[in-house]
């Protein structure tokens, strides 16, 4: 407990375990995002609601969240990510980064977080000055809120 009573590192962050369906070795910090196309188009399928997937062009809009516990090895396996709720956690990226200035987003074919631009999806803000643009690295970041196309599926189910 510090001096004003707070437990250090509390960082309340929502936490969701998913199924990576991929085979890559996952690392904490990584950016992982919803498979919201899997199965057939036109059947009600509630494994879009916590299977994920590496960031692709096709997947950019529905973030998941990013990796905070996995096992060993490579995938497919049940991971933990935080999901964007304005908490902290260190985020892989491949930026320059400035403490409350550098804008991160979810890019193609990377577990890292890149610039954030017209083309992209904005999920967070470096809390950390560092530059991470030789190699990609962990950086302190602030998870901003899903887009409005994002939908946790499984809030939205009633048990009957």
């Amino acid at each position: 407990m510090s001096e004003r009573g707070v437990q250090d590192a509390s960082e309340k962050l929502a936490l969701k375990e998913v199924y990576y369906e991929g085979s890559d070795t996952l690392l904490t910090g990584y950016a992982l995002c919803y498979n919201r196309d899997y199965g057939t188009a036109s059947a009600v399928d509630l494994h879009r609601a916590w299977r994920v997937e590496k960031p692709a062009t096709a997947n950019l809009g529905w973030f998941a969240g990013i990796v905070v516990k996995t096992p060993s090895g490579a995938g497919p396996y049940i991971v933990v990510i935080a999901q964007p709720n304005g908490g902290l956690v260190n985020c892989y990226s491949d930026q320059n980064c400035t403490l409350g200035t550098t804008k991160l987003a979810v890019k193609n074919g990377s577990y890292a977080l890149g610039a954030a631009g017209s083309a992209t999806i904005n999920v967070g803000t470096a809390f950390q000055t560092i530059d991470r643009s030789g190699t990609n690295g962990l950086v302190m970041t602030q998870l901003e809120g899903a887009s409005l196309i994002q939908v946790d599926a499984m809030a939205l189910v009633t048990p009957t």
